[in-house]
């Protein structure tokens, strides 16, 4: 939601005391008392919000890491805490932070369990701790179904989901009755009894039209055709995925083998090729002798070799995924990527840091750059130990690779 509508509904709040947080049903997450709002306030707030519900709340708690950035000062340093979720959503939760923060103020948000990161924006306050913070609703920059880990999502969740058409109601019709004997040519409709009076008033109602349910008749020839066109496209699908050089099921090409089956649902995710990242980004990392691909090999834990990979997901949000040891160490959501290459262990130690060094890291690092037109989005990623460390470059486009981390 923009910061506009973030200011008209804080100031809706202000405005009218009886309309709370908690019956607003536009946001990312509710309390579950919402629905026993009072009568008197249910028409302003349908006439606010429209009754509008992007996707069904679940009642879920975990700890999640939070960082608070600020937005109007670059050089003041980011916040971080830990935060509890009360409820979520494919759009965001209704979370318990014990920070001061403001409406509109943008967070990023890692879920504690899987390390998945997600950039959010508080929305609104649900209720305000005197020591500051309180329970908030955060939405998330873009829709994810994954960030939550939940096993069984509701359907709505996915934003592919239409909803049921309803079944048309039709009106029951009675058996027939025998006419009454006391009704003529001459009769009029109030002299009819109950059942005849209704049938004429129908009669004499042409503006009335009645709906009528036709089964549609399927020939054996549309049946035969329809057989036929199912049989052409899974023979199709069939080529097409043999052309394309698929792997198992479930694997997307390009993704060894040992690495797709310790990846969490991988197989709705496919590998980043080319044209998945930012064609200037892509031109400076050529410049650097660097090949572009959404498998980059490296060092990134002792002397074994490992390998990153930036996933692309069924909505086009991107995944960073980082294995080394045979374990996988970091697996997180990003809005977008740019581009993504391996840093050499003894190059990341001459990168000019925009915040402190990071400590020494157990090998090679990856750099992920959000915006190719943004010299500061650069960010590098290590492995120290179970830990994973990132640091922020003052420029990316001074990062120097040398002959890459290849053996």
């Amino acid at each position: 939601m923009p910061p506009k509508e973030w200011q008209d509904l804080s100031r809706t709040l202000e405005d009218d005391p009886g309309l709370s947080a908690n019956e607003i049903n536009t946001s990312p997450s509710e309390t579950p008392d919402s629905a026993s709002s009072s009568s008197s306030n249910k028409p302003k707030q349908d006439r606010l919000l429209g009754k509008w519900r992007r996707s069904e709340r679940v009642r879920v708690e975990m700890l999640v890491d939070v960082c608070v950035c600020s937005d109007d000062d670059d050089d003041q340093e980011p916040v971080f805490t830990r935060g509890k979720t009360i409820d979520v959503s494919a759009h965001g939760a209704l979370l318990e932070v014990s920070m001061p923060v403001d409406i509109g103020q943008t967070l990023r948000m890692v879920n504690v369990r899987t390390k998945r990161e997600i950039e959010c924006h508080v929305l609104r306050f649900a209720k305000r701790y005197p020591g500051g913070g309180g329970q908030v609703g955060v939405e998330f920059a873009g829709v994810s179904r994954h960030f939550w880990g939940v096993s069984s999502p509701p359907a709505d969740w996915d934003p592919d989901w239409v909803p049921p058409a309803q079944p048309e109601r039709l009106i029951p019709q009675g058996p027939p009755s025998a006419p009454s004997p006391a009704v003529g040519a001459s009769a009029s409709v109030d002299d009819l009894p109950r059942t005849d009076k209704l049938r004429r008033e129908r009669v004499q109602a042409p503006a009335i039209e009645r709906r009528v349910q036709v089964r549609p008749r399927v020939s054996k020839g549309m049946m035969v055709a329809l057989i036929a066109s199912v049989i052409l496209l899974m023979a199709w699908m069939t080529m097409r995925s043999s052309n394309d050089g698929g792997g198992a099921k479930g694997q997307p090409a390009g993704v060894a083998p040992e690495d797709a089956s310790r990846i969490p649902r991988i197989d709705r995710t496919r590998l980043a090729t080319l044209e998945d990242f930012d064609p200037d980004a892509v031109s400076w990392l050529h410049d650097s002798g660097q090949q572009v691909s959404g498998k980059i090999s490296g060092f990134y834990s002792g002397s074994k070799k490992s390998n990153a990979y930036i996933l692309v997901g069924k909505d086009n949000e991107r995944r960073v995924v980082i294995l080394a040891g045979g374990q996988l160490q970091y697996n997180a959501e990003y809005p977008r990527v740019a581009i993504a290459a391996c840093v050499p262990m003894e190059l990341a130690r001459k990168i000019k840091w925009a915040d402190a060094v990071p400590p020494e890291s157990d090998g090679d690092g990856l750099l992920l750059v959000r915006a190719a037109d943004a010299p500061a989005s650069g960010v590098v990623l290590f492995l120290r130990g179970s830990q994973v460390l990132s640091a922020s470059p003052v420029d990316y486009r001074e990062v120097r690779f040398g002959q890459g981390c290849q053996p």
